[in-house]
């Protein structure tokens, strides 16, 4: 599991960064340090919050990306699993299996996103107004 959080957490930290520095550097932050408070207190009060949606964005595209990806991991180690069985069914010409997999993975990635859409629904007091 640490072997196939590992690969997208480099990704998701840089992320995290950008957002951060965007948050900081826009209107908010510029108010926020207009009335005395630190980039530090901003960014734990308002800034994480902001950069929180396009993370939750993010977060729900990669949870199907942790199937596919562990394929290269569960060759690596010998451990079966869900991605070598997809290997093994393409290379066996397996069609059930295959479309069954995909149907897996497709439902994961619409779970994944309609779940980080409904936690934007709760975070962001913006998105609420304009439904």
């Amino acid at each position: 599991m640490a072997c196939l959080a590992g690969g997208g957490l480099a990704y998701v930290t840089r992320f995290v960064r950008t957002s951060l520095v965007e948050t900081s550097a826009g209107d908010g932050g510029r108010a926020a340090r207009a009335r005395g408070l630190s980039t530090l207190g901003y960014l734990w009060r308002h800034g994480l919050l902001q950069a929180g949606v396009p993370l939750l964005t993010l977060a729900g595209f990669l949870i199907p990306r942790l199937v596919g990806g562990s394929l290269l991991i569960e060759e690596i180690f010998g451990v079966p699993g869900v991605g070598s069985l997809m290997f093994e069914s393409i290379l066996a010409r397996d069609i059930p299996v295959v479309l069954a997999l995909t149907l897996i993975s497709g439902i994961a990635t619409l779970a994944g996103t309609t779940l980080a859409d409904l936690l934007i629904l709760c975070v962001d007091p913006r998105v609420r107004r304009a439904g």
